[in-house]
This record gives structure tokens, sequence and C-alpha cells, in this order.
């Protein structure tokens, strides 16, 4: 089996497709970097056909990985999700005003999108600490930590939800109002604490501007 990693052939040993990537990481590692790019025979391999590649044995002839820094997919998505904050924001406000207004279908389509979003940011915030190799809920942010944030995120969409299933329309364009604004600048806040420290720039520990 040929192996190349970044256009440039590697010597490894390997009698299949698993232990290529294996191997392939154990190379890299003292680097940093990470496979996030298979291909083989000229075919890419993603999801379920990469995994029954990996299950089943596959040998291909030749056999291309792409690497990349972690710290570099990790700071897109955060900034990905960030961006998606400011959305969220917006919609959280539309659907508080469609509330009030008594116009329930436009509000819920809203907070739809808004949750959606909310839950986005909840799953890269999670997977950041394992690509990075970093106690992400452990950064202080204020009079907290990131941990403490994701805790009282989960927290606060649970009261959401049930509020939506209660039907409180008046409740529920209150919190979205008056209650959220202020879990959105908590959260840029952390957003900009985790960033700062996957880029390794000290402290760990940030207060919110004045």
């Amino acid at each position: 089996m040929e192996i190349f990693i970044d256009g440039e052939p590697v010597a490894l040993t390997c009698d299949d497709l698993e232990a290529a990537l294996e191997a392939a990481n154990g190379h890299l590692s003292p680097t940093g970097r990470i496979i996030v790019e298979v291909e083989a025979d000229g075919r890419t391999l993603t999801g379920e056909e990469l995994e029954k590649q990996r299950s089943t044995g596959g040998v291909p002839n030749r056999l291309n990985l792409q690497s990349a820094d972690p710290r570099e997919l990790v700071i897109e998505a955060l900034e990905q999700v960030r961006e998606g904050l400011v959305e969220a924001q917006r919609h959280q406000i539309e659907a508080a005003k469609s509330l009030q207004r008594d116009d329930a279908v436009q509000a819920m389509d809203k907070i739809r999108v808004a949750v959606d979003r909310w839950q986005d940011l909840q799953r890269v915030v999670v997977q950041t600490g394992s690509l990075v190799r970093k106690d992400i809920g452990a950064i202080r942010v204020a009079n907290g930590s990131v941990e403490d944030a994701v805790v009282a995120l989960a927290d606060r969409l649970k009261d959401l939800s049930s509020l939506l299933a209660t039907g409180d329309t008046v409740g529920l364009a209150d919190e979205l109002m008056y209650v959220w604004p202020g879990i959105c600048e908590q959260w840029e806040r952390t957003l900009e604490a985790i960033i700062t420290e996957v880029n390794g720039t000290p402290p760990t520990i940030y207060e919110p501007s004045s």
C-alpha cells in the first residue's frame, strides 16, 4: 500500500486501511496535526463509507491523506458558532415580538432556528477540548467557568422547552426578550475566552468588558 500525507510519501508498513490510519496518526502525533481527509484509490471516503472500509479491512493500493492543525479547525468552528449566536439573538427577539402580536406560527419558526444555533454551539464547545487536548471546561469567564456556562445553557434550553410545551406565550415572550439577550452576551465572552485559550494566549481568566 502506498501512503501519502499532504502529498508526500511516507514509509509506513500497514496491512489494511484501519492500520494505515492508526499509523498515519501516530506519524503525525509529534506535529500535533490530525488526519481530516481520506482518499483511497482516487475516491474520497467519508462517514459511513469510511467506517465500513475501516471495519471490513479494506486494502487500497494508494492512500492519500490530508492533515490539518486541529486548532485551526476548532477556531473556524468557533467563529462559525459565534456568527450563529448573532443569528440566534436576532431570531429570539423577532420571535418575542411575534408572540406579542399573537403570531405564534412565525414565532415558532424563529425559535426553532435559534435553538438549532444554540445546539450547534453546544456541540462545538463540547468537541473542542478533545480536539485540542485542553480542559476547555476549566477556563474562567467572569465569575464562573466554561463548564458552568455549558450547564447553565442546558438548563435554560430546558426552561424554554417547558414554556413551549405549556403554551405560555407571555412567559415565553418575556424569556426571549429579557433573559436570552444576557445569555447571548455571556456566550459571546465565553467563545472569545475559548478562542483565546485555543490560540495559546494566556491568561485563562477572562472578565467581561466594562
